[in-house]
């Protein structure tokens, strides 16, 4: 946000969650970050929801690693399955042939992806999971409270 002279007003929160697969309790830590809505980045919500309406992918999307890491940082999961972690993009809202568009561009940078048809969702195989958090980098800024890191650190 500094780049478009934007003080930045939002922060980072981690929360442990809680799920069961296959009758197994799997406990997991989730980042969300919290911001105001910038009236100088309404330009960029313009592209996704052209008109006010249906939300798209541009097709002149590039794939970066801050692209990448803002995106997982928004509507990504390290979710497991079975016996191993695979890296989920929730794409829910796009349509169906918006996420097969990101799917190519993410084969193109060169990771294994496929299509999660049931969701709606991309998912990166366990092969590509340490390549992928490699990809996008360390997470900054994240905020924990005291008690919720010490509750994090017991488990």
């Amino acid at each position: 946000l500094a780049r478009f002279d934007i003080k930045q007003s939002g922060v980072i929160n981690s929360r442990k969650n809680i799920s069961w697969l296959d009758g197994r309790k799997i406990e997991s830590i989730g980042h969300r970050y919290e911001s105001r809505k910038y009236y100088e980045l309404r330009q960029y919500a313009d592209r996704f929801y052209p008109g006010g309406k249906k939300k798209v992918v541009p097709r002149d999307i590039r794939i970066t690693p801050l692209s990448v890491k803002m995106w997982y940082i928004d509507d990504g999961t390290l979710a497991p399955f079975s016996r191993s972690s695979q890296i989920v993009l929730c794409t829910d809202s796009f349509p169906k042939d918006d996420v097969l568009f990101l799917i190519d561009k993410l084969h193109d940078v060169g990771f294994s992806v496929r299509y999660y048809a049931s969701r709606n969702r991309i998912r990166l195989n366990s092969g590509s999971v340490r390549d992928f958090l490699d990809y996008i980098g360390e997470p900054i800024g994240i905020v924990r409270s005291e008690e919720h890191t010490s509750e994090l650190q017991s488990h």
